[in-house]
């Protein structure tokens, strides 16, 4: 649909009393991908409601207004915190700027850096470091004391965000095991299927875990030992390699 007709749509809908939320999801369940951002249709609603009649595009005299808005600013955070390996494309198609400002918005506006294809705050804190660089030496330390003591205590779990559609991506690592071999080869296994359903993904991601084999998830473990080394080597930054 053209824009014109999106603002028609969404004129017409908040004339019928529905709140911005409710008429971006119905957007959305007929337009799927193409429907407008949340962003963007509370923008517009907004200004209908200040007394904007014309559905047509502004007249854009000298420089256009500026993609990076407290609105844009708050749903790109939200995004991240339910996601960290979004792309900026995914997230400017959601908020209905270009990929460019979204770029702006999560590395100047919110701090974020990439690092292992998942987005981190820009900067460790000196507590936050320490805190890295005394758990790697203490593992460390433990683990060379009394390898098969140690496994048989250690115990580590983490989460993942597991889509209908997942398209490759290069995944990384830092610290955590799952992150190391686990969520990649997942992701790598499942990437390019698409699913009908969440129990669909549910069912995806359980055979794969049982699919594997001990051995697997040994040596997962045992690649610990290089990365908190690292991780000590630099004084507990990021480990990226």
């Amino acid at each position: 649909m053209e824009e014109t007709e999106n603002r028609a749509v969404i004129k017409y809908l908040h004339l019928k009393g529905m709140t911005p939320s409710e008429i971006h999801k119905n957007m959305v369940r007929t337009l799927t991908d193409n429907a407008p951002s949340y962003a963007t249709v509370k923008q517009l609603v907004n200004e209908f409601q200040r007394g904007r009649e014309s559905v047509e595009d502004d007249p854009r005299p000298g420089r256009p207004p500026t993609a990076t808005t407290e609105d844009n600013i708050d749903l790109a955070l939200g995004m991240i915190m339910q996601d960290r390996r979004i792309s900026c494309r995914w997230a400017a198609k959601r908020l209905g700027i270009s990929t460019e400002r979204a770029d702006n918005i999560v590395t100047k506006e919110l701090g974020f850096s990439k690092v292992s294809a998942r987005w981190v705050p820009r900067l460790l804190t000196p507590e936050q470091k320490c805190a890295r660089c005394t758990l790697s030496s203490s593992n460390l330390e433990v683990f060379e004391t009394d390898e098969e003591s140690f496994l048989a205590r250690f115990i580590t779990m983490d989460e993942s965000w597991v889509h209908h559609y997942q398209p490759e991506i290069k995944e990384g690592q830092d610290l955590a095991p799952s992150d190391l071999h686990l969520f990649p080869k997942m992701k790598d296994t499942l990437a390019g299927r698409h699913f009908g359903s969440d129990n669909d993904v549910i069912d995806a991601v359980v055979s794969f875990l049982e699919s594997q084999t001990k051995e697997f998830l040994y040596a997962e473990i045992m690649a610990l030992q290089h990365r908190w080394r690292k991780c000590s080597a630099i004084e507990g930054d990021y480990v990226e390699k």
